[in-house]
């Protein structure tokens, strides 16, 4: 994941593109295509030491909010999924 070298308001910006994701075909909830833009949302990730700037669509039809996230990340988790596998990992391991 690469961090567009623009800024918006300080914030480093992170284009979808760069998320290994563009935008949703459809909506998660009705399946509709109709998803606009619906501006940016700060997030905080680990190894990041300010918020990244995400993208959002909100479906026309239910009103259903999608934000893109980095793949190596799990919705509502700040830690990336490796972080995480390898803190499972190591307790599993030592039992602890």
């Amino acid at each position: 994941m690469n961090v567009d070298a623009r800024l918006c308001g300080g914030t480093p910006f992170l284009p979808s593109g760069a998320l290994g994701k563009t935008r949703p075909g459809s909506c998660p909830r009705c399946h509709s295509d109709r998803l606009w833009g619906h501006g940016f949302v700060e997030r905080l990730f680990d190894g990041f030491s300010v918020p990244l700037l995400i993208r959002r669509y909100r479906c026309s039809l239910c009103g259903c909010i999608i934000t893109l996230r980095p793949d190596s990340h799990f919705p509502r988790i700040q830690a990336p999924k490796e972080e995480i596998r390898s803190a499972l990992s190591h307790r599993i391991a030592t039992g602890r």
